[in-house]
């Protein structure tokens, strides 16, 4: 008893950490992220992971061993003399340098050098400005690409349903003669293919959702809610299956 409370304390606990995932807060997220989305060429490897790709249900070739991580302990040196205290590293260290250079004439050299660092300050903005909306971009295929996921799995539900009565139906109708068991074999045939899929589904949102992870800069839930912008359904088509009319 006591271990179902503690399961269903955590299990609010998680939800109410989250709640609901929403696009904005995915990409300010990502934005604050930047540095090491950068440092791991996330842009460029995450191309793939598109809207399109998730609307064919095409899984990326691409496995990603990445670990970001804050260190909180420092550089120990393992090594102890008599009479020396040799201490680690500091958390938080800082290395001041103080030079101090006259010069009486330089050629015009710092009036160029000053031009080319507002030059490449100017290039460096609008790298950041092209990759801040490249991280946008992918943001948004991973987060659409979830929700028409999730949307394709609940239609892929629907259609397990749909087979189980046609199954038990057509089980009937074999029995009293109607049917032959060929028609019943179709049915068969159709709800192990439409398990498969569950599973192609269920792997290529949960490849969407640890790529989204990485972009965000922490681990998100395999299982979490993401919010419908508008609130409307991205993906809902009438539930048909081979053989049927």
């Amino acid at each position: 008893m006591k271990r179902m409370i503690f399961s269903l304390f955590w299990l609010c606990s998680v939800t109410g950490m989250y709640g609901q995932i929403t696009l904005k807060e995915c990409q300010r997220k990502t934005q604050e992220n930047y540095p090491l989305v950068r440092q791991y060429g996330l842009i460029e490897k995450t191309k793939e992971y598109s809207l399109a790709n998730a609307a064919k249900g095409y899984l990326p070739q691409f496995a990603l061993s990445a670990k970001a991580s804050y260190q909180s302990d420092v550089t120990e040196i393992p090594i102890k003399m008599a009479g020396i205290d040799i201490k680690g590293l500091p958390k938080d260290q800082y290395q001041v340098l103080l030079e101090l250079q006259q010069n009486i004439w330089d050629g015009g050299g710092i009036r160029m050098k000053k031009k080319q660092t507002e030059a490449n300050a100017e290039v460096d903005k609008e790298k950041l400005n092209v990759d801040m909306y490249a991280l946008n971009e992918r943001v948004n295929d991973l987060y659409f690409g979830i929700l028409l996921l999730g949307e394709q799995l609940e239609q892929n539900a629907l259609l397990q349903e749909d087979l189980a009565r046609s199954f038990r139906q057509i089980t009937a109708y074999v029995e009293n003669g109607i049917a032959n068991q060929a028609d019943l074999d179709a049915v068969k045939v159709e709800e192990l293919n439409t398990r498969q899929k569950r599973v192609e589904l269920a792997s290529l949102r949960l490849a969407y959702m640890q790529m989204l992870s990485l972009l965000v800069g922490e681990k998100l839930p395999d299982e979490a809610v993401l919010e419908k912008p508008y609130g409307k359904k991205l993906f809902r088509q009438p539930v048909k299956y081979a053989g049927r009319n």
